[in-house]
């Protein structure tokens, strides 16, 4: 059934009134029903309350895949501030950027996850952090960070602990939150990406469209109130946080999290809580269908779910999930904009992204005339109707991404055939996109240039089987310099997000680099001549 609400925090209020105790969200070995669910979010919103958190703030969560996520993001819609989903890979530098760009009052972390020490990255942004005599930041740099609430048993001594911020949520007059609700209009989140540059872009996303399209999507699925979710993408990801998330909840779903990803607690969670919905990248897939325990578990309850690929990841992934839907989209689009249905015919689906969904106005153009094509032409893909308004404070690049008549200039490729399916094709961006992450090649090369011994570098994606595309570094050495792929790759590791971290490294001479006609840097040849001395086949 159709959700009435149209906001994040009226949908929290609907579940719960229509299902109360049935079970909403699973984590290791605790569960939520969406009845708890919403008692703990709304303690939560009165402790960013009680912290001075008023409608339109904007709060950070720095959490993994764990129930504390939803609670804390949820919470914080029903407060009406803003969410925004910081990356759990990002170290230092990109955390204090995030925080800046968005204007932050509060930060929700994790003490830690993995191998990323976030109270020791915290201690670098703000020292302050470790002063027990102060209750707020006061950063000069940092000027809207107040406060920090830490998930975790290292509390620093100017920090808040999780556990005493919901505590103090008890205390908080009854109509707070009546007050603070927000509207269908009202922006929702602002999820980072880094886009074509290496300056992270905040894509905002509005509660209304969140919920309509999360609907939409959910449809083609064919989702309804007895599946449930197995979750292991990213949370920050729009993926997760704008897509399957809301397609599920929009049905009635439960939600199955899995913190980090790995192929046997994976498939032991499946299993387990007999999970039928799948939303998973093609490492993902390719992991699980070649995991030497796989017969051991029972995965035949997957039936439906997203993927990402060419023909042949779908195809593989309809083996393990056979009405899995092939879709195509991005943050700005809400996820995604074009999704195939599930009962579509094999062939169809394996090929084709679907068509686009119910509020979206999808056409291709000509990119140097910006004439509309015909079907069957190749030519950029704009996207109209469910999009982001915009990039958070950065007219610049929303006025570069969204033209006049409201369309998104997607900066891929593809076309619409005579039956109005779309196909992608390719990107026109020289965005390198691994495992399913997008990542800024000019990222990586601003690092490597920090070191000392390296005079020139280019970033590559070379084709790989499973990833469809891992990055390379291209790199000249200067002058008497010597310099071990593993020390370049040691050196990366320490500045960058796992993601970002070259697979490959080759070392050129000045004279090996091919240039264009008007001397610059040939990217086209570097990748050609890359994947040609890997003895890379895809």
């Amino acid at each position: 059934m159709r959700p009435k609400s149209r906001t994040l925090s009226g949908l929290l209020d609907e579940l719960a009134e229509r299902y109360g105790t049935k079970e909403a969200l699973f984590f290791e070995d605790q569960m939520l029903t969406f009845a708890e669910w919403k008692k703990k979010s709304e303690l939560f919103a009165n402790g960013l309350y009680r912290l001075g958190i008023r409608k339109g703030d904007r709060v950070a969560v720095l959490i993994s895949n764990r129930i504390e996520w939803f609670v804390a993001m949820f919470g914080i819609a029903k407060i009406g501030a803003i969410g925004v989903a910081v990356n759990t890979w990002y170290k230092a530098d990109d955390i204090e950027y995030v925080l800046r760009q968005s204007g932050a009052k509060v930060l929700v972390t994790m003490d830690r996850f993995l191998k990323n020490n976030y109270i020791a990255h915290l201690q670098m942004i703000v020292p302050q952090i470790n002063d027990p005599s102060r209750n707020q930041m006061e950063a000069d740099h940092l000027p809207d960070l107040k406060q920090i609430v830490v998930l975790g048993d290292d509390v620093p001594p100017a920090a808040i602990a999780y556990k005493e911020l919901l505590h103090q949520g008890l205390g908080v007059r009854n109509n707070v939150l009546q007050e603070q609700a927000p509207l269908p209009n009202d922006i929702m989140y602002i999820l980072y990406t880094s886009g074509s540059t290496a300056i992270p872009k905040g894509v905002t996303l509005l509660h209304g469209d969140l919920i309509e399209n999360g609907y939409n999507i959910g449809e083609l699925q064919h989702i309804d109130e007895g599946d449930r979710l197995w979750l292991a993408v990213p949370l920050f990801f729009s993926f997760a946080s704008g897509n399957a998330i809301l397609a599920s909840l929009t049905h009635g779903a439960g939600i199955v999290i899995q913190e980090n990803f790995d192929a046997k607690v994976a498939m032991e969670l499946i299993d387990k809580h007999r999970c039928t919905i799948y939303y998973g990248m093609p490492v993902m897939t390719h992991a699980i269908s070649n995991h030497p325990d796989r017969q051991k578990y029972n995965l035949t309850t997957l039936q439906k779910g997203l993927t990402i690929g060419p023909s042949d990841v779908i195809k593989k992934t309809a083996e393990l999930v056979p009405n899995i839907s092939n879709v195509y989209g991005s943050t700005e689009t809400y996820g995604n904009c074009c999704v195939s249905d599930g009962l579509y015919d094999r062939e169809i689906r394996f090929a084709s992204q679907g068509k686009p969904l119910p509020g979206v106005d999808l056409k291709i153009v000509d990119p140097d005339t910006r004439i509309s094509l015909k079907p069957g032409e190749v030519g950029e893909v704009c996207v109209r109707g469910y999009i982001t308004p915009g990039y958070y404070k950065d007219e610049i690049n929303t006025n570069a991404a969204i033209d006049k008549d409201g369309y998104y200039l997607s900066g891929d490729v593809g076309y619409v055939d005579e039956n109005g399916y779309f196909y992608y094709v390719g990107r026109i961006k020289e965005m390198i996109k691994t495992g399913g992450i997008n990542v800024s090649p000019l990222s990586i090369q601003e690092c490597l240039l920090t070191h000392p011994a390296i005079k020139e570098a280019h970033i590559v994606g070379v084709d790989d089987s499973v990833k469809g595309e891992v990055i390379a570094a291209i790199l000249e050495l200067k002058e008497d310099k010597v310099l071990s792929e593993n020390e370049v790759i040691e050196y990366c590791k320490e500045k960058l997000p796992s993601y970002s971290v070259p697979r490959y490294v080759q070392f050129w001479k000045g004279e090996e680099f091919p240039l264009t006609d008007t001397g610059k840097m040939n990217k086209r040849l570097i990748k050609e001549k890359a994947n040609s001395r890997l003895g890379v086949k895809g």
